[in-house]
């Protein structure tokens, strides 16, 4: 490994489609022309790899077990010497407080990006007991921690009071390339689900949904795009509902969101759990009209607008046939809803950023 010093690690699995994927290379593309970053990825993969600026070094491990991770990020801090490690998401998050302490590098400062639904993750984890006493104890010994909303907040201080000193409120962000031009396509897709195929996203129930929705109304268009573990289920579902290649689509991820958000008139979001995701920022930057499940994390965004949230199937099923029926009351809220989005986002990149730099610069 390079002696050469490293200003920024940045710790997280890999560069696959999504919300923290995209918040990191957006990071690299803001910052690598005036410091060095190191990209320690568990695993090399995903779409967004190629568009990491080359200044960025990736480096990452050959390991059988993900338990030994840690061992091997405490080697690369040892012979990098970062002034800042910023570590994404929980495994990374403890991995990256675990290494710092093996490899002795106590100068080296440690930012937490906690992305996720904190409390309900750990819940969905094979051991959950175990990590959350992990979160307890390492969280508080970073420098400091990112979160995207109050209710993030609130749930990290839940688990341990010593965190609340050290959190800091970064709103979420649109992708520096992502377009938001004040054009309103030609809404050829109705209803639009957009993301990975897996138990948080529930996308099982996006499919209930849509059934139900065709079978009062076949002539609705109907688009699904993501990849993930439950594709098998999700293609059994479909078949089993014989839902129909005219009215419903299923379709490979992208790194074109905008392609299918600025088609899209409603945009469905069934999570069981998000700390905020991306595609309502994309949805709405395209003037497409989120609904979406009535959670903690994304109710103060819909404050003034509460009928864009859902408790249950039938609610959803209610609401998206409402918006259809009144195109001018979808307009009007998705016109709300894309100045609010576009106006803010310059601000919410720069917090993070300023956030970064304050550590890089001393």
């Amino acid at each position: 490994m390079s002696k050469r010093r490293s200003s920024l690690i940045i710790v997280y699995n890999s560069l696959d489609l999504g919300g923290i994927e995209t918040k990191i290379l957006n990071i690299c593309q803001s910052l690598s022309s005036q410091y060095s970053i190191i990209l320690a990825l568990k695993n090399p993969t995903g779409q967004l790899l190629k568009k990491i600026p080359p200044s960025v070094i990736i480096k990452h491990p050959s390991l059988s077990s993900p338990v030994l991770f840690p061992f091997w990020l405490a080697k690369l801090f040892f012979f990098t010497k970062p002034k800042l490690i910023l570590g994404f998401s929980n495994f990374c998050a403890i991995s990256s407080v675990i290494a710092r302490i093996i490899s002795l590098q106590k100068k080296s400062r440690l930012i937490i990006s906690e992305d996720s639904s904190i409390i309900e993750q750990i819940q969905s984890d094979s051991y959950p007991q175990i990590r959350k006493r992990l979160v307890q104890i390492t969280y508080p010994l970073a420098n400091q921690i990112v979160v995207l909303t109050a209710v993030g907040k609130n749930k990290l201080i839940s688990l341990n009071p010593q965190l609340a000193s050290k959190i800091n409120l970064c709103p979420n962000w649109l992708p520096l390339d992502f377009p938001h031009p004040s054009r309103i396509y030609t809404k050829t897709i109705d209803l639009l689900f957009l993301g990975r195929f897996d138990q948080a996203k529930n996308p099982l129930e996006f499919i209930d949904i849509s059934h139900q929705l065709i079978s009062t109304n076949p002539n609705l268009k109907i688009a699904m795009i993501g990849h993930g573990p439950m594709l098998p289920q999700i293609k059994k579902l479909i078949s089993r509902y014989k839902l129909s290649p005219q009215n419903f689509s299923l379709l490979s991820s992208t790194n074109l969101n905008y392609h299918f958000f600025q088609k899209a008139k409603i945009f469905l979001l069934p999570s069981i759990r998000e700390g905020f995701p991306l595609t309502i920022l994309e949805a709405t930057a395209s003037h497409c009209l989120p609904l979406c499940r009535s959670l903690p994390e994304l109710q103060i965004f819909f404050s003034q607008h509460h009928q864009l949230l859902f408790s249950n199937q039938a609610q959803a099923i209610t609401k998206i046939n409402y918006l259809l029926k009144n195109p001018l009351v979808t307009a009007k809220l998705s016109n709300f809803y894309f100045q609010k989005t576009t106006q803010s986002q310059a601000k919410n990149l720069n917090l993070t950023l300023k956030l970064i730099q304050r550590y890089l610069t001393v």
